[in-house]
């Protein structure tokens, strides 16, 4: 997460979503400085009860999860950096990889698993897809099309007030990323398209099926918030310095 208190803005880093491009470019040029972890949700900050984001400009980017379960798909083909297979990258180790996604990535290699039989196996055929946009999407002043990064982000910062230096630089690309067809459509992603309409608005719309999974999304959305924030305090540190820092800041600003 990048915060600047110069031009009252944060930077909601979400993964697989340009953040590393983005948040390095806030930092170098727009007086960014990063805060929590790199992928620390909104709700950190409004659990520390320090800063009031109203008074600031709140966004990210939103990716189709498809499109995200291409990049993550393509991540456990190509083991860039052998990050799958050497221990290092482990969490245990200090690393960003967990077990669970060590079996995954064997699974795949093993049984030379297509992009549908990935979805498969991850989602079981029936478990509704869902992501941490989700959790931050309320709080946002503007969101950014991951279709469309540079120019969204630019957009972005003429919305703060800052002028645009230069395009956004690419950054952190995952490489060989493997190509879909435009066509395929799986039933576990449409609950997260219609996460934002009521079940009963979409009785009869649509096939028993997705509606069954709809339900199901609402189900278990609570319980993957939940997991997403405790992820967060254990990978997060508060410090008392950096608050007291931005009370000290924020005080000096009123009194001027």
């Amino acid at each position: 997460m990048i915060i600047s208190h110069k031009h009252k803005y944060i930077f909601i880093g979400l993964p697989f979503s340009g953040s590393s491009a983005i948040s390095k470019e806030l930092i170098e040029l727009y007086d960014g400085e990063s805060i929590f972890a790199k992928h620390t949700n909104i709700q950190a900050i409004l659990d520390a009860k320090e800063i009031d984001i109203s008074k600031y400009f709140v966004f990210a980017v939103y990716r189709d999860p498809l499109d995200i379960t291409r990049t993550t798909y393509s991540k456990y083909l190509n083991n860039a950096k052998e990050v799958y297979t050497n221990k290092k990258f482990l969490k245990e180790n200090g690393g960003h990889v967990s077990r669970k996604a060590v079996r995954c990535y064997n699974y795949i290699q093993s049984n030379k698993i297509s992009f549908q039989g990935y979805i498969r196996y991850k989602y079981r055929g029936f478990i509704p897809y869902d992501f941490v946009f989700s959790i931050n999407e309320e709080y946002l002043n503007f969101q950014i099309n991951f279709e469309s990064l540079n120019e969204d982000f630019k957009l972005a910062l003429l919305k703060i007030g800052i002028e645009p230096i230069r395009d956004l630089p690419i950054y952190n690309k995952t490489e060989n990323k493997i190509d879909i067809d435009g066509s395929i459509k799986h039933i576990v992603f449409e609950p997260y398209y219609l996460r934002k309409q009521n079940v009963f608005e979409t009785l009869n719309k649509f096939k028993m099926r997705i509606l069954l999974m709809q339900i199901l999304y609402h189900i278990l959305h609570p319980i993957r918030k939940y997991k997403w924030l405790k992820m967060d305090k254990a990978r997060t540190v508060k410090t008392d310095e950096y608050f007291s820092t931005i009370q000290n800041d924020l005080n000096a600003e009123s009194k001027s």
